[in-house]
């Protein structure tokens, strides 16, 4: 399903979404000298600043963007962890303050996430999805199962 389609649905749900503005997104990309992909870029445009129900609890809106990686790093140097890849990444996500999320920003339309939480066995970060809006979808599912 694709972040159009999420979106979509979240409307006929009853959702308000609150996409960014071209301008706030280039203002990450100068921020964080990075150039995101499509699919994260189009997920920002349509549902950046909220939507609904969909993904409450969870810091991934604009809003809470330029501290997910400061919030990233102190759960990363808590639990030890060594395979987190800062060159060209982007934190996008984190679920109070145990679990956080990355992609790597490089020329891919629709990156892998790349996860760790501390509730799991895992030693770091592990490929959660295949693709973003792989990631995104799964969200939606556990929102709206």
């Amino acid at each position: 399903m694709s972040i159009d389609e999420i979106a979509k649905t979240l409307i006929k749900s009853g959702n308000r979404l609150k996409g960014v503005s071209d301008a706030e997104i280039d203002h990450i990309e100068k921020e964080y000298l990075l150039k995101l992909p499509l699919t994260y870029k189009r997920f920002l445009s349509l549902m950046g600043r909220g939507a609904g129900k969909f993904m409450q609890g969870s810091s991934v809106f604009y809003n809470e963007l330029f501290e997910l990686k400061n919030g990233c790093e102190e759960l990363i140097s808590e639990n030890h962890i060594t395979n987190f890849e800062h060159k060209n990444s982007f934190v996008f996500y984190m679920h109070q303050g145990y679990q956080c999320a990355y992609f790597i920003c490089l020329t891919q339309t629709d990156p892998p996430v790349f996860f760790f939480s501390e509730s799991e066995t895992t030693n770091g970060f592990y490929e959660k999805e295949p693709s973003l809006s792989s990631f995104f979808f799964n969200q939606f599912r556990m929102s709206y199962p």
